[in-house]
């Protein structure tokens, strides 16, 4: 009886906040980098703000907004509001007993969040060096120093710190001047607070 079909006695799922790694795997087996991307080259008339990138073509296909051009894609991973992943730099010290937000993210388990390193000295590149080590999550593979529009396609990254302690990915911002900015490899550093341009995504593991 729920939106996705699960029958809880006989299928056991796992559900919980999309983690960049698993961010990471869903955009490397696109097919076309984020159909989105290729919207918005070919479409001079979108429309600025925070919009879904099915704002306009679901209603002449239904499938270009998905990671696939198909009905069986992710849906709108690029454009629309920026999503919060259980991503961050890990906080030590002053700086963990600081933020509320996110808290039970920082008391979850391990096998639901991502935990980067912090830097010292700390900034926005160091941190993104000192993460060298990690692969599959389309953080520092694809991108050349963790700020500016440094990533694949001059897509925009901001690599977090622990004053931003949080990953964001996807896109919310429409600049007529900078349409690379909803590529899929968007990554950016929130401080995990709600706002109208956050949104986020659940990933539903079948056990």
């Amino acid at each position: 009886g729920n939106v996705y079909g699960l029958n809880t006695s006989d299928i056991v799922v796992d559900p919980h906040l999309m983690k960049n790694t698993e961010w990471g795997a869903v955009a490397y087996l696109s097919n076309d980098y984020g159909s989105s991307w290729i919207q918005k080259n070919n479409n001079p008339n979108y429309l600025t703000g925070y919009y879904s990138d099915d704002y306009e073509y679901n209603t002449i296909m239904g499938t270009r907004s998905s990671t696939s051009d198909t009905v069986e894609g992710v849906y709108d991973m690029s454009g629309g509001g920026y999503e919060y992943m259980a991503s961050y730099v890990k906080l030590t010290g002053s700086s963990s007993t600081s933020y509320t937000n996110g808290k039970s993210l920082f008391d979850a388990e391990r096998k639901y969040k991502d935990v980067y390193s912090v830097a010292s000295p700390e900034s926005q590149s160091n941190n993104y060096s000192a993460n060298s080590n990690k692969y599959g999550d389309a953080v520092y593979e694809i991108s050349s120093q963790g700020t500016g529009m440094s990533a694949w396609d001059e897509s925009t990254s901001s690599f977090p710190t622990t004053s931003n302690p949080f990953f964001a990915r996807g896109s919310c911002v429409d600049d007529s001047s900078n349409l690379h900015d909803y590529c899929i490899y968007y990554y950016d550093a929130q401080n995990g607070a709600a706002s109208n341009s956050a949104t986020f995504r659940l990933v539903l593991p079948v056990l």
